[in-house]
């Protein structure tokens, strides 16, 4: 293991040598050019590290050797090519990070034989096709992030099948058609699939009108898609949900007044729809939105005045900051 920063130059192809070697972090410095194919025969190692460096070139194949190894980490680099189908040799890996590096080409079909896998991190790289439906034989599989690709093709409906799934990003794709209910039958906890292109002869479809009771969403961000019809009532199912972000659409209905007794929702973006009249309905609750901190409804056909006993309820809109992350949002 070395310091933060404190690693230069390249990596030595007699790493190789290291051939009872169970844990190797090289995370975090400077290193620059290929990863050595002789790190294949590192086969005892059970985790590996080389995420945040300067490393080009191709992943080697011959990182499929890698039989133990349950993290493998190699995001931000600048690593490029297309993505070894040895990786599926990969059994014991559970963390897979290959994220911000340069890769291209299609997600091989093997990476369905990662059978103890939970977590993909496959954002900001260049990635194209489909996604494999071998993913979704994958029953410990909690994690899968492929945004800021050039994905293309459908959402498979087996993603209903997923027991352990739990995070779901595809944003920034171009993935097409109908968003399969059973998406939103599943476990997933968050869901973020906004800015994908449609089909030219789909171009209107419904926001799925099913989500169950005992429904586990926390967040649903569903920006930009030009849905239409109205916001299902079954998201009330959602107890749970903290964020909901489903602006610039042609959703045509009045205020949900209904969600003011999902109390844990923090976000509301209603933005640039077809939602029209008053706000001002006779509330079941005394304490209307107890936890929003943004509250967003512009561009929209609202008459009348604005919803003051709203606004006096929105306590949480006063700290706001003091639970914001990183990504803009909002801790639990």
């Amino acid at each position: 293991m070395f310091g933060r920063e404190s690693a230069f130059g390249s990596i030595p192809k007699e790493t190789g040598h290291l051939s009872n070697l169970e844990g190797l972090h090289l995370g975090e410095n400077h290193l620059s050019g290929p990863v050595p194919r002789e790190i294949g025969n590192i086969t005892a190692v059970v985790y590996l590290y080389l995420w945040s460096n300067l490393l080009s070139g191709d992943i080697p194949k011959e990182i499929g050797r890698l039989h133990n190894i349950e993290i493998l980490d190699m995001g931000s680099n600048r690593l490029n090519g297309s993505l070894p189908s040895e990786i599926g040799n990969l059994t014991s890996v559970h963390t897979l990070y290959l994220w911000n590096n340069y890769l291209t080409g299609v997600i091989p079909k093997e990476f369905g034989k990662l059978k103890n896998l939970e977590d993909l991190y496959m954002r900001m790289n260049r990635l194209t096709g489909p996604l494999p439906l071998t993913f979704f034989n994958i029953s410990t599989l909690k994690s899968l992030i492929f945004s800021d690709n050039m994905l293309t093709g459908i959402l498979p409906r087996e993603v209903g099948n997923m027991k352990e799934f739990q995070t779901f990003y595809l944003n920034n794709n171009m993935l097409s058609g109908n968003i399969p209910a059973e998406l939103f039958t599943s476990n997933i906890v968050t869901i973020q699939i906004y800015n994908n292109i449609l089909n030219e002869n789909l171009l209107h479809v419904l926001i799925p009108s099913m989500f169950m009771e005992g429904c586990a969403l926390d967040s649903l961000n569903l920006n930009s898609h030009q849905f239409e019809g109205t916001l299902p009532r079954s998201l009330e199912n959602c107890r749970q949900l903290q964020i909901l972000d489903v602006g610039n659409h042609k959703i045509k209905d009045v205020f949900p007044f209904w969600m003011e007794t999902l109390f844990q929702l923090r976000v509301l973006i209603l933005r640039s729809n077809r939602f029209s009249g008053i706000i001002l309905i006779p509330s079941k609750s005394n304490s209307s939105f107890p936890k929003l901190q943004v509250f967003d409804i512009a561009q929209n056909s609202f008459t009348g005045s604005l919803p003051v006993r709203y606004l006096n309820n929105f306590r949480a809109l006063i700290n706001a900051t003091e639970n914001m992350t990183d990504n803009g949002w909002f801790k639990k």
